[in-house]
């Protein structure tokens, strides 16, 4: 993946808590300034609830930070699920009838 580029429904951790997930919605313009900015939706409960939609500049969503002598990035992309939740993927049975002649 490239350091440059946003997963949309893409699971990211920030970088000062690690329990800390947010899934990419998408992305919107700036009214104002047209400034690419990114949608996303918290994972976890905290001082807002679980489901919580943020907005954030694209361009500080992307930094990278020094933390201990070391450059990371702010928000690390994780994958397509948060760890540990399996797929996420609810199977439906569909009990489909033959129609009998």
């Amino acid at each position: 993946m490239e350091d440059n580029k946003i997963i949309v429904h893409g699971v990211y951790q920030h970088w000062k808590n690690p329990e800390h997930y947010y899934r990419i919605l998408g992305f919107a313009l700036d009214r104002n300034t047209l400034e690419k900015r990114v949608i996303y939706r918290q994972l976890y409960e905290g001082d807002y609830p679980k489901g919580t939609r943020w907005d954030g500049i694209e361009r500080e969503f992307l930094e990278k930070i020094v933390v201990n002598g070391k450059e990371i990035p702010k928000f690390k992309y994780i994958g397509k699920e948060m760890p540990g939740s399996g797929n996420g993927i609810k199977k439906r049975r569909h009990n489909l009838k033959k129609k009998s002649d």
